[in-house]
């Protein structure tokens, strides 16, 4: 999710200079592009928003592995190696991460996986203790049992053996304009 200027601002500022150009449009004898307007104002945000990492990202990618693929397929197994902290992007394209064959660092880790304008699918093994927080605009991200789709939404997910786990994993979901898919 863009840290830079939130969706929820984002879109409400368009939305009242959407009304405002429009009642000038139809008030005023000159000829105002309103959808176009609007249009660009969209593309600049979206720009700023994959181009600014927010500092978590920053941090977790500081401290491990990153991977960031974009208008490919491509598909990453974990299989016998030692979950670290990372982050791992997509944008037009599709990310399989495949962890099941794996355990988390004894310290832990924290991994942040992105979906922009594309598809991700994360596969678990089913007894590894983590937390999930999942943040999606315009797209949707399923985690387990738990569903967040539209305009802003928010979850935090954590599995039984979460809390009395030290070698625990924390993973931070976002999902713009795509589907991000934990099981």
């Amino acid at each position: 999710m863009c840290k830079l200027i939130p969706p929820s601002l984002f879109f409400g500022g368009l939305l009242i200079l959407a009304g405002i150009l429009f009642i000038v449009k139809n008030y005023v004898s000159f000829r105002i592009p309103v959808f176009s307007i609007l249009f660009a104002l969209f593309l600049i945000w979206l720009g700023i928003c994959l181009l600014v990492r927010s500092p978590e990202s920053a941090r977790i990618a500081a401290g491990g592995e990153r991977s960031s693929i974009s208008f490919r397929d491509e598909r990453l197994s974990f299989d016998g190696r030692e979950i670290k902290n990372g982050s791992y992007e997509v944008a037009f394209g599709q990310y399989i991460v495949d962890m099941k064959g794996s355990k988390v660092a004894k310290a832990g880790a924290t991994i942040r996986f992105s979906a922009t304008f594309g598809n991700m699918e994360v596969k678990l093994a089913k007894d590894m203790p983590v937390r999930i927080t999942g943040s999606v605009t315009f797209g949707n991200i399923v985690a387990v049992d738990k569903q967040s789709s539209g305009i802003d939404g928010k979850f935090v997910y954590e599995s039984p053996s979460y809390k009395g786990s030290s070698a625990r994993l924390d993973i931070i979901a976002d999902c713009t304009f795509g589907n991000l898919r934990i099981e």
